[in-house]
This record gives C-alpha cells, sequence and structure tokens, in this order.
C-alpha cells in the first residue's frame, strides 16, 4: 500500500506526464499534418507523373498500330483500359511510408523519457510497439473508408502503433456493425 504522500506524488506525476503527452501529441500532429500535406503534394506529383509516362507509350504505339489494321488498335486500347483502373482500385497503406528503424527510435526515446531507470518496461513498449506497428503495416486496405480510418489513428496517435492498432481495430468493428 502507499503512504498518502506516496499516493499524492505518483498522481501528481501522472497528471504532468499526461499533460506533456498531451503537448507531445499535439505538437506531434501538427508535424504531422505538414508531412502529409507534403505527402499528397508528392503523391499527386508522382500521379501526374505516371499519367503522363502511361500516355506517352499510347500515343506512340498508336501510330505504328493505325496503318496496318484498325482492329488491333482497338484491342491495344481495350488491353490498356485495365491499366489505369488497377491504381484507382488499389488503395496504399499509410503505414508503407513510415520508416520503421526510425519510428521505433523514437519509440525508444520516448519509453526512455516516459519510464527512466526502468528497462524492463521501456523494452516492453518497444517490442509491443514494434509489434503493433508490424500488425497496421500488414493490412491491406480494400476500401477508402479503411484509408480514412488508418489515417486518422495514425494523425491522432503519430509514433503510439499501440494505440493506432487499437483505434483502427476499434473503428472497422463498429464500421461493420453498421453494415
Amino acid at each position: 500500500m502507499y503512504s498518502e504522500k506516496e499516493y499524492n506524488k505518483l498522481v501528481d506525476e501522472h497528471f504532468e506526464e499526461t499533460q506533456k503527452l498531451k503537448s507531445d501529441m499535439s505538437v506531434l500532429e501538427t508535424e504531422k499534418k505538414s508531412l502529409d500535406e507534403q505527402v499528397k503534394k508528392l503523391k499527386d506529383e508522382l500521379a501526374k507523373k505516371e499519367q503522363q509516362v502511361a500516355q506517352q507509350p499510347v500515343q506512340q504505339e498508336q501510330p505504328k498500330q493505325e496503318p496496318q489494321q484498325p482492329a488491333p488498335a482497338q484491342q491495344l486500347e481495350k488491353k490498356e483500359e485495365p491499366k489505369p483502373e488497377q491504381p484507382t482500385g488499389a488503395f496504399e497503406n499509410p503505414m508503407k511510408s513510415i520508416n520503421k528503424t526510425e519510428a521505433m527510435n523514437k519509440v525508444k526515446e520516448k519509453a526512455k523519457q516516459d519510464f527512466q531507470d526502468d528497462y524492463m518496461t521501456q523494452n516492453f513498449v518497444a517490442e509491443e510497439q514494434s509489434k503493433a506497428f508490424d500488425f497496421l503495416n500488414s493490412i491491406e486496405i480494400k476500401s477508402q473508408e479503411e484509408l480514412n480510418v488508418m489515417k486518422n489513428a495514425l494523425k491522432d496517435f503519430s509514433n503510439d502503433f499501440m494505440t493506432a492498432k487499437f483505434v483502427y481495430e476499434e473503428q472497422m468493428k463498429a464500421k461493420n456493425k453498421q453494415g
């Protein structure tokens, strides 16, 4: 049992830690928003370049095919139509853009700050965060809704993969209950 003084000290430490975590979370959320905007811009640029590259071979192939026979050109068009549909049907897991080594280094640093002189807890947190990272990274995103849930979980709990995993799973359970 704790004495009243020890208990009050623990409560104060917990409150201070909670306030620090909220502050850290706010800073990280702002940082993540900025990075998300940069990623979005880069993805848009990449999509434009991929679209340009995809259009160039089509333009080069059509003049070669048209003089010979109109039918093969029509067949080429039919074959090329599914290609643009594939990227729009596939949703990229945002976890794939996170460097695990860098993320785990941040997790370990945070654990060292939060649990000074408690090496067992530091190791436990690092291991559990790594497992949660791997789990989130392995998820195959099949819909825009799943993508939005994943993005929101990562935005709200950047570098806290255990919480992000919990939020993602609970949101998906709730979504599935709604049908």
